[in-house]
């Protein structure tokens, strides 16, 4: 899981956590007799995070954290670990030695499970079950009495659609499709990104900035071997904020031809080259290189080691 990792900002570290680790343990509600034993518990030293700016792993502590309590042999449990996208790390209980998934506060506090609509806490597991025995008078009917149940369901989901529809100010109108019956906001097109449907950075040139930062992390093919330029390189892109900021990376050396010393001056030597394959260039919502491109190259002596120092100067 480790090896997944390929940034710092967004992956979450999984690790082994002691049992004792964890304090204020609270059993969740079982919704059904197939759910997980699920607790409520709070992590004392919390999840590692990177924070850029010191160059440092710290840990948030006393994290809430939801744990899974799989009474699994090691391989089913494995597998069943790599369906979640929420893990902090693997624990045991040493007293009934049942592996746990210790899992983000993402889930239902009541059964463990996911938000269907995380920024509400909305679980529609819940609502249902809340619904069916909060109401009390029920038709002998079991079809009527089932056809209620749907209908209160809707009214839970048209008042969210109502509530999304209150964030946007450039509605056209509603509409419903007829098959899924599934209400539909009708948005001006051309002021929303066609990948990830968010108001584009900048509506003159169709930018999105979250799609061009994912889109050039995962199309640029070259990095280094060094682990502290490559974040480096990460942290330059996440200030990507318009269509013609100049992308940052890692560039091999043997993309240059055409040498020509320029001059030396204090600890470095200054030559011009041609750039073969060129920078990035956005064009139309992705980027072009702009092939055979002259450039300077500034050859720092003695720079064998990156050091903070070298990173500060670039």
């Amino acid at each position: 899981m480790q090896l997944k990792i390929n940034n710092y900002w967004t992956h979450i570290i999984i690790e082994w956590i002691p049992y004792d680790q964890f304090t204020d343990i609270k059993k969740i509600e079982k919704v059904d007799d197939n759910a997980a034993i699920s607790y409520s518990a709070i992590w004392k030293n919390g999840p590692l995070y990177y924070r850029y700016n010191k160059k440092e792993w710290i840990r948030n502590p006393n994290k809430k954290v939801i744990l899974n309590c799989l009474a699994l042999d090691v391989e089913k449990f494995l597998n069943k670990v790599n369906k979640y996208s929420n893990i902090y790390g693997i624990s045991q209980n040493p007293n009934t030695k049942d592996y746990i998934l210790v899992l983000q506060n993402r889930n239902c506090k009541r059964c463990g499970k996911s938000y269907n609509d995380l920024e509400n806490k909305w679980c529609k597991i819940c609502e249902i079950n809340y619904i069916q025995k909060k109401f009390t008078n029920w038709n002998e009917n079991e079809k009527i009495d089932n056809f209620i149940q749907e209908k209160q369901i809707k009214i839970n989901d048209i008042n969210k659609f109502f509530n999304e529809a209150n964030n946007y100010n450039d509605l056209y109108g509603m509409s419903q499709n007829p098959n899924t019956n599934d209400y539909i906001l009708v948005l001006q097109d051309d002021q929303y990104c066609n990948k990830c449907c968010k108001p584009y950075s900048n509506l003159e040139k169709k930018f999105c900035k979250s799609c061009q930062i994912n889109y050039i992390q995962n199309n640029l093919t070259n990095w280094s071997r060094n682990q502290k330029i490559n974040d480096f390189i990460q942290e330059m892109h996440l200030k990507i904020d318009d269509y013609d900021n100049i992308i940052f990376e890692w560039i091999p050396y043997d993309q240059f031809d055409y040498f020509d010393e320029v001059g030396k001056g204090g600890f470095a030597t200054v030559y011009s080259a041609i750039w073969k394959d060129g920078p990035l260039n956005y064009y139309k919502g992705l980027y072009e290189r702009d092939n055979y491109k002259e450039v300077a190259l500034k050859c720092i002596d003695n720079s064998h080691n990156i050091t903070d120092e070298f990173l500060n100067e670039v």
